[in-house]
């Protein structure tokens, strides 16, 4: 199949609202592009078990392939077919829980048919972590650390992604100690001021979008895509067309063609819109 156009979306600070739901205008352009022969993908720091959910409760309608855990995993909704494009390693693993029991943080793993997240402490959440702040959570898969040992240390694993969600006020300074740890044998990132996630050298969210566009015989001069983060800026970059939300972090913003509106907002749907009709 040829398409148009393709259009490609960070989900958390992005296309999503706080209450991890789309703007009903947005949502409905989407569905629309869809549908007149255009390609629509997830573009996510999230694990693929973290993103289907919001597929099968009707979420996310009209997308034809999901870019999950930073580029490291694409599925094909169509086919329901998943490909792996890098692991990390153990050394990355064993720094990562270090940090979370020393900066006492929330530690998520993701496989290709994993996810859990270690929670510091005794409660449902570590005192810093506010109510507005648990948009992200809804889906945690609760493990000990243990059990995620168990999961990293088994033969036949692949570790696709590592993520810390922090403190806002310690992330950045966190992001640096992991970094300097990890020293370039990873792929780090600083995601939404909070995460410090880890995915396997070279892995980004562009990276995955390539893929898409060579098994879909697209190319960059149809890429348009929408970020707020640090993760996204290579995806801004590379597309055609890139957009920062007004809420992005000002890396974002610096890469981005233009600034649109927040994700709150029908910006996304506008902008689109706009797009689909030139």
């Amino acid at each position: 199949m040829s398409y148009n156009k393709v259009f490609a979306f960070d989900l958390d600070g992005t296309l999503l609202k706080k209450d991890n739901t789309v703007n009903e205008f947005t949502a409905k352009v989407i569905k629309q592009a869809h549908e007149s022969n255009n390609l629509n993908i997830v573009a996510t720091g999230r694990g693929i078990l973290k993103v289907l959910p919001l597929i099968e409760n009707g979420t996310l309608d009209g997308f034809d392939y999901l870019v999950c855990s930073n580029g490291a995993l694409v599925y094909d909704l169509n086919k329901k077919s998943k490909i792996v494009l890098g692991a990390v390693d153990l050394e990355s693993y064993k720094i990562m829980r270090e940090a979370v029991i020393k900066h006492d943080l929330i530690f998520t793993v993701d496989t290709d048919s994993f996810n859990g997240s270690f929670v510091s402490g005794d409660k449902d959440y570590p005192d810093w972590v506010k109510p507005e702040e648990r948009m992200d959570l809804a889906y945690l898969n609760r493990r000990t650390l243990e059990q995620l040992d168990e999961v990293a240390y088994a033969s036949d694993t692949k570790l696709i992604q590592l993520a810390l969600r922090c403190p806002i006020e310690k992330a950045e300074s966190i992001y640096n100690e992991i970094n300097a740890k990890i020293n370039g044998r990873q792929s780090v990132f600083l995601t939404n001021a909070i995460y410090v996630d880890v995915n396997s050298k070279g892995i980004s969210k562009f990276a995955g979008l390539e893929y898409v566009l060579k098994l879909t015989n697209t190319n960059e001069s149809q890429l348009y895509t929408f970020g707020d983060s640090g993760n996204d800026v290579e995806m801004i970059k590379g597309a055609f067309k890139g957009y920062a939300m007004a809420n992005a972090t000002q890396v974002a913003k610096n890469a981005a063609d233009e600034v649109i509106g927040a994700n709150d907002t029908d910006a996304i749907g506008q902008k689109m819109l706009e797009i689909l009709n030139s």
